[in-house]
């Protein structure tokens, strides 16, 4: 294997891992948690985590079993 397809190899692996959503996921909902009585909403937290507001919610419904 050259080090060009070692490399596309390795930044796949980066770039679609399920590890950084589980991260998203987790670190959003420890948010919450944290603000459960202030005024949080989608947009601030998609802004928070660098991710759609149409896209986070579809992570809660898959790593937690309900959206938020």
């Amino acid at each position: 294997m050259t080090f060009c397809e070692k490399e596309i190899i390795r930044i796949r692996e980066i770039r679609f891992s399920n590890q950084r959503q589980i991260n998203i996921v987790k670190e959003t909902r420890e948010i919450i948690d944290e603000n459960i009585d202030g005024d949080l909403n989608l947009d601030f937290l998609s802004d928070e985590k660098r991710i759609s507001k149409y896209h986070l919610p579809r992570l809660f419904k898959r790593y937690y079993g309900l959206s938020q």
